[in-house]
């Protein structure tokens, strides 16, 4: 490859790599297909470093131009892979830990067992039990108090007495579906955010007292992305390539901009209550998009803080997927947090994550 032809792809690349990163900082309320851009700034951040990794084989000239745009372009990279490689840990010895699980309703319907035996959905409820954490925070919840498997409440309530669960969600059947927060402390003021009759999707928060000091726990699922379409979806056997295609891209578009209009009627609630906050669930966007960023200026997200690398939470056929955080303000700091990649009951991955009180 010729140096002028190598540095054009840097140029080329380059700059797709800053507007898309530009697109992470833009409300897509504005102008939709942003959104769809910003999933290119970690593909075209990937050939950059390739790029200049080629450069060094030719002329140190040939690697300023990918350094100065991974140098622009470094917060999104830092949202996307979190490095703590030399940071500092904690003094303060950890004093709440907080679990992270999008259940999908614990298996409890047959398309979703491997088994008639419900052993995935037994696991998930053996591996909830036996969790160390003080506060579970589970998205797609489901409880069957007439089934002695899915009895959800009863089962978890053995070690997490206090619980609160989403309010008018029940079918026919008296089956119960939505969010649960489950604590080994007493939650007062609970309540719940609606985000718009005609979803499904909400928010619950409850608070608790640690150290004397009273705490909000926030447990959210935004606006789904529909990724089971896109996971299912086969164009070799789908002769309606074309359409089933712009059908799916219009769900992920109407997700998307009703998942800006929950994000900012949570964080004003946030802003309401002047407490310390944790905020944990199924956010249903990745660390390089508008959400995500609008997060992380008010809040820091516990995984970024104490870990490294993607942090895949999504257990499904789109890899490397970081879809499930957790937030917190500047009343704590994140010692540690644990991604159970291990645990593979749901389409998602359990996340714990333990904190300090600071004293302010």
């Amino acid at each position: 490859m010729k140096a002028r032809y190598l540095l054009l792809m840097q140029i080329f690349f380059g700059s797709l790599t800053l507007a898309c990163s530009a697109c992470t900082y833009i409300n897509p309320s504005l102008f939709w297909p942003l959104g769809f851009a910003a999933w290119g700034t970690p593909i075209f951040l990937f050939i950059d470093v390739l790029l200049f990794i080629i450069g060094l084989f030719y002329n140190w000239k040939l690697c300023v131009l990918p350094v100065f745009i991974i140098l622009i372009c470094f917060r999104p990279l830092s949202h996307a892979y979190a490095l703590n490689f030399f940071e500092s840990k904690s003094i303060l010895s950890p004093q709440l830990s907080v679990l992270n699980y999008n259940v999908r309703v614990f298996n409890s319907f047959k398309h979703l067992r491997s088994d008639e035996n419900y052993s995935s959905s037994l696991n998930m409820y053996n591996f909830l039990v036996s969790s160390d954490a003080d506060i579970l925070v589970l998205q797609e919840y489901y409880e069957d108090k007439k089934s002695p498997i899915f009895n959800s409440s009863k089962i978890l309530s053995k070690k997490y007495p206090h619980y609160h669960t989403s309010k008018n969600i029940k079918n026919a059947f008296g089956q119960r579906f939505g969010l649960a927060i489950f604590s080994k402390y007493p939650l007062s003021n609970k309540g719940q955010i609606d985000f718009s009759s005609k979803s499904n999707n909400h928010a619950l928060h409850a608070d608790i007292l640690v150290k004397g000091k009273k705490i909000r726990i926030y447990n959210i699922h935004l606006q789904s992305m529909h990724l089971e379409q896109i996971r299912d979806f086969n164009p070799k056997t789908n002769k309606k390539l074309s359409s089933e295609l712009m059908v799916s891209i219009k769900k992920y578009k109407k997700g998307m901009l009703e998942r800006v209009k929950q994000m900012e009627k949570v964080l004003n609630h946030i802003d309401d209550a002047s407490l310390p906050v944790i905020v944990g669930g199924d956010f249903n966007e990745p660390p390089f998009s508008y959400v995500y960023n609008q997060w992380s200026k008010k809040m820091k997200n516990a995984y970024k803080e104490s870990n490294t690398g993607i942090g895949a939470t999504y257990n499904g056929r789109i890899p490397l997927l970081r879809i499930d955080h957790q937030f917190y303000n500047s009343h704590f700091e994140c010692n540690s947090t644990t991604l159970y990649q291990n645990v593979e009951y749901s389409d998602h991955f359990p996340l714990l994550s333990r904190y300090s009180i600071v004293s302010k």
